[in-house]
């Protein structure tokens, strides 16, 4: 199915360098969604002893879980995006309805950034802070792996209403002329193959319209060509 909610945004996004196109790729998006579950087990395994690594490896499951949602549509944060367009494109596509689920994530980037980053005042990370934004990034991992299946590579209404003007070139033309026997065109005969077989009027001089002898000017005997 093709996912129209969002659209807008994605475009804007794109069109700001805050996301890019790849190549959609479910079997990628898959194996995020299993690192994403492999950080959630390794989180509560060493939340009491390293609730800080703990913590940070709950951020990466909910990330990695969006992650795995835009690179089966096609498209992917650029540096200047940040972990913040993944977020922001995610919910532009799903919130509503599933904007509950999705709300937390921001808090837990921030969260983990201060966990990075710590300021003086900021209080510790302990292992039930790990455990319960664990729970959260759960459940933004389950909700990734449904809509995989629902959402389509993403395809910019802009591009399907206004498909880019496809002009042929004077090599395409020379190519398609040479595939069908056609050598050799030069002057007033090469004019005339590209429009189709029509000749172009003659001047009262005798020259064809378009050509640079000036008026009034004969034109000189052709030569004979060696037999």
């Amino acid at each position: 199915m093709r996912w129209n909610q969002g659209r807008e945004v994605i475009d804007r996004m794109l069109a700001d360098s805050e996301l890019q196109r790849v190549p959609a790729s479910r079997q990628h998006a898959d194996r995020l969604i299993l690192q994403a579950r492999m950080h959630l087990v390794s989180a509560n395994e060493i939340s009491e002893g390293d609730p800080a690594g703990g913590y940070t490896l709950v951020y990466d499951a909910a990330r990695k879980a969006l992650t795995a949602v835009l690179e089966n549509q096609g498209l992917r944060p650029t540096t200047r995006g940040g972990h913040l367009a993944v977020y922001e494109a995610t919910r532009a596509q799903l919130d509503p309805p599933m904007g509950q689920v999705l709300r937390p994530f921001d808090r837990i980037r921030r969260q983990r950034h201060d966990v990075e980053y710590p300021p003086t005042d900021a209080p510790q990370i302990n292992a039930d802070d790990v455990r319960e934004d664990a729970t959260k990034a759960a459940a933004i991992v389950d909700l990734s792996e449904r809509v995989l299946d629902q959402m389509s590579p993403f395809l910019s209404r802009r591009s399907r209403i206004h498909p880019p003007a496809c002009r042929p070139t004077g090599h395409y033309l020379a190519g398609r002329l040479r595939a069908v026997g056609v050598r050799g065109l030069t002057g007033d005969r090469w004019r005339r193959a590209r429009a189709g077989g029509r000749r172009s009027p003659r001047r009262p001089d005798g020259a064809r319209a378009g050509s640079t002898r000036p008026s009034g000017v004969a034109s000189a005997p052709r030569r004979a060509r060696p037999r």
